[in-house]
């Protein structure tokens, strides 16, 4: 059985993915052509990627601060 917190990161993770799949898709119909995206296009889709990458950041960050159960006495101890 999978335990809790690898199910919530399996989920964030397949959630965020999908939106940003589904973001791409609709940038391309929204602002493609026949070959090309064009110019505002590719500005949109380079804001779009930057905007996850900064997102997925923020979310692994908040992900291991609620899912960790903070560090015991005998784990600090092990890292100095």
């Amino acid at each position: 059985m999978i335990d809790r917190e690898s199910l919530i990161e399996a989920a964030a993770a397949l959630v965020s993915v999908g939106a940003m799949l589904g973001t791409l898709v609709y940038i391309g119909s929204t602002y493609g052509t026949a070959n090309a995206l064009g110019d505002e296009g590719a500005k949109v889709m380079v804001g779009v990627i930057v905007a996850f990458i900064v997102f997925v950041t923020l979310l692994g960050v908040g992900l291991a601060y609620t899912t960790s159960e903070g560090a015991t006495a005998d784990e600090t101890d092990a890292t100095a």
